[in-house]
């Protein structure tokens, strides 16, 4: 199966081209130049790079949020037109659910039921997009909604989500 996924959500922006779960290129958008006038050329050199073309691809991925307005609206329009025209099905992603199950390739120690991990991204304007996460039935499940607050705004909101649970982990 080969899949072609993309994400806009920062000024760079990336894309990825994966067969049968290897990954066979990850390129980074050059962030000077816009998501509009470079993405179809970095998908159409990555597909030839890898003798592809658009009908090859089985299924698109696109990152649906949280991130700039202007930058998904280019991403997700593009990957639906790509499988509105090649008939494919698309598949959403999101970007702090993204970046959380990443973790598990580069964090060293394996993670246990009840664990909690965070992802976080730039807002802009000193803000993050924010969401929290506790291992559940071997999969990290989101704990509430994804959030966008100062730093130190959302560090406070998890500290007083997590509290409970660490009572609860520390009392038996």
């Amino acid at each position: 199966m080969l899949v072609l996924a993309l994400d806009t959500t920062t000024r760079g922006g990336s894309l990825a081209l994966v067969r049968d779960g290897g990954v066979m290129e990850l390129f980074a958008g050059d962030a000077t130049r816009t998501h509009a006038t470079r993405l179809p050329g970095d998908i159409l050199d990555c597909l030839a790079r890898h003798q592809a073309g658009i009908r090859d691809i089985d299924l698109y991925g696109v990152v649906v949020g949280p991130g700039s307005f202007t930058g998904l609206r280019i991403g997700i329009a593009t990957i639906q037109g790509l499988a509105f025209a090649s008939a494919r099905p698309v598949v959403g992603v999101s970007a702090l659910d993204a970046l959380v199950e990443a973790a598990d390739a580069v964090v060293a120690v394996e993670a246990h039921e009840g664990c909690v991990r965070a992802a976080w991204m730039d807002a802009r304007r000193g803000e993050v997009y924010g969401r929290l996460y506790r291992r559940q039935a071997g999969r990290w499940a989101p704990q509430g909604e994804p959030s966008v607050n100062s730093p130190a705004g959302t560090l406070a909101a998890w500290a007083a989500l997590t509290t409970p649970w660490m009572r609860r982990s520390t009392a038996g």
